[in-house]
């Protein structure tokens, strides 16, 4: 897997504002729910970002980032993106290697490289996409050696690098 670029040293002195917004949080304990409290509880202690709560701070705040894995969702974070005239990012978080064309996310995280070549095949733009695994905290725990290659502690760094990242993309 290629190392994510680092971001500019231009970025502001502020912690980066990132939403992880999941509709079944709480809720349920599927995929997405799964990988949205594993995801918070890692970059939690990262002094470069800040995770907020969701709606509240879409409304009066101004995030940075927002990352999503329900594409109903997204499409409705993209809508009032444009009705408020506010500028946060949409990174979307392809699990389930979606093969629909992502044209209201600014970046799509894929899963494996396979998923990358397929959306580059079918004529989505390569500079809006990015390769991340999984962080697989049970598997870290049962296998020590796992979790150099695949746990979140392994993880963590590419994880903020990408926020950071969508983060400072154009408008």
């Amino acid at each position: 897997m290629p190392s994510l670029p680092s971001p500019s040293p231009s970025l502001p002195q502020r912690p980066v504002r990132v939403f992880l917004p999941c509709t079944g949080l709480g809720r349920q304990r599927r995929g997405f729910e799964t990988f949205t409290l594993q995801c918070a509880d890692a970059l939690r202690a990262d002094p470069r970002i800040a995770l907020s709560s969701f709606l509240p701070a879409l409304v009066l705040g101004r995030p940075d980032v927002v990352y999503f894995a329900d594409l109903n969702l997204g499409n409705l974070c993209w809508h009032w993106r444009r009705l408020s005239g506010q500028r946060f990012k949409l990174l979307y978080y392809n699990g389930g290697l979606t093969t629909r064309p992502f044209t209201r996310a600014d970046m799509v995280r894929q899963l494996t490289p396979a998923g990358l070549d397929e959306a580059v095949a079918r004529g989505e733009a390569r500079e809006h996409r990015t390769v991340l695994p999984h962080g697989e905290t049970r598997r870290a725990e049962r296998h020590a050696s796992a979790r150099t290659r695949f746990g979140w502690d392994a993880l963590r760094e590419d994880y903020a690098r990408l926020l950071l990242r969508v983060a400072e993309m154009p408008a």
